[in-house]
């Protein structure tokens, strides 16, 4: 017995140190790449990179076979597996069994469409009138905030080649955005844009089950789900 208990509290230690362990992330973004990266227990990082230059679809269109020969491929199918119009005026039955084989399996034990419960609408109704909207708008509000990056700020050089525009462009990035733009060195005579734009924060792992614990114990919640089943409606 002594030996279970040991087991069951260092499992709860491993949790509650995985719930505990903040998780870190960072995103990178340019005119070409967005890399984001994440670090769990503060030292396995995980990294992923999505590219926009476009090359990867330029490379997949070319080893894309042509239009015409997947039509033409298809128009064989088609012409193989479907019985010329002498067939079916010889064999009435083959059409019948051609529309049946297109006719969508509907299993027998499946009820008619009066007992599937509320419809898509009356769930909005009940959702919207009895605070299950609100509800859930408040809890995505509460991980929002609490996963909000603590960081940002964007780096690197630009220029619209244009003296006059790209003064305007400085000023009102300096007066909107001065903390997050300060870094961004502005050339007046040349057209150029290297900007990178960069932020992080953490993520509690314990806060965002406290809160979807939470959702999906109040009474809203178990009201609206009561009510897809068919218990409160009518």
């Amino acid at each position: 017995m002594s030996m279970l208990m040991m087991g069951l509290k260092g499992i709860g230690a491993v949790l509650l140190f995985v719930l505990l362990c903040p998780i870190l992330y960072t995103v990178r973004l340019n005119d070409r790449k967005l890399a984001v990266t994440v670090r769990l227990f503060l030292c396995v990082p995980l990294r992923r990179e999505f590219d926009f230059s476009g090359e990867s679809e330029e490379a997949q269109e070319e080893m894309a076979p042509p239009p015409e020969v997947e039509k033409s491929k298809m128009d064989d199918v088609v012409t193989e597996s479907s019985p010329s119009p002498e067939e079916t005026v010889e064999n009435p039955s083959a059409e019948t069994e051609i529309m049946e084989e297109m006719e969508p399996d509907v299993p027998e034990d499946m009820p008619p469409d009066g007992d599937n419960g509320p419809s898509v609408w009356q769930q909005i109704e009940f959702a919207w009138t009895h605070g299950f909207m609100r509800r859930t708008f408040q809890d995505v509000k509460r991980i929002l905030a609490h996963s909000w990056p603590g960081y940002f700020y964007i780096t690197g050089r630009f220029g619209t080649g244009d003296p006059m525009q790209t003064g305007i462009i400085a000023g009102v990035a300096d007066a909107v955005m001065y903390r997050e733009t300060r870094y961004i060195e502005y050339d007046f005579t040349e057209k150029v844009n290297t900007l990178e734009g960069r932020c992080g924060g953490f993520i509690n792992p314990l806060v965002i089950l406290w809160i979807a614990v939470r959702w999906m114990m109040c009474g809203e919640t178990r009201a609206f789900w009561h009510f897809r089943e068919g218990i409160n409606h009518g």
